[in-house]
């Protein structure tokens, strides 16, 4: 079995859809949570693609972007479909998910209290 490390930041956002799914897995693995130091540091080390957590990393080798660390995931622990549109129908569920949570973070860091209003009061 590979040993698995994730990591991300010390808060739920798109690093939790991964734990969640070694969760249902009974997967064990490393959740490394890192505070915003902590991330410019190993940033500054070269090993992040996309200047982006998380980051899985599978036995020494890394592995970037939530969506795509889902989907393998969900492959090695049996959870993905085989049949080809299965597997699409599935990953149009997850590409969904990652729309949505584009929007969640708009949310979260808009600067203006009146618009952060209106979008919390209209969904």
């Amino acid at each position: 079995m590979p040993v698995y490390k994730l990591i991300y930041f010390k808060s739920r956002g798109r690093g939790e859809m991964i734990r969640l799914a070694f969760a249902a897995a009974g997967v064990k693995y490393e959740d490394c949570r890192l505070t915003r130091e902590e991330f410019e540091e190993l940033k500054a080390s070269g090993i992040v693609p996309f200047d982006q957590l998380p980051i899985l990393e599978v036995d020494g080798k890394i592995l970037a972007k939530s969506m795509t660390i889902c989907k393998y995931v969900a492959r090695e622990t049996g959870f993905a479909p085989t049949e080809s549109f299965e597997v699409a129908k599935a990953d149009m569920i997850v590409d969904g998910i990652d729309d949505l949570t584009d929007k969640g973070v708009q949310v979260f860091i808009e600067k203006d209290e009146e618009t952060k209003e209106l979008w919390v009061n209209f969904a």
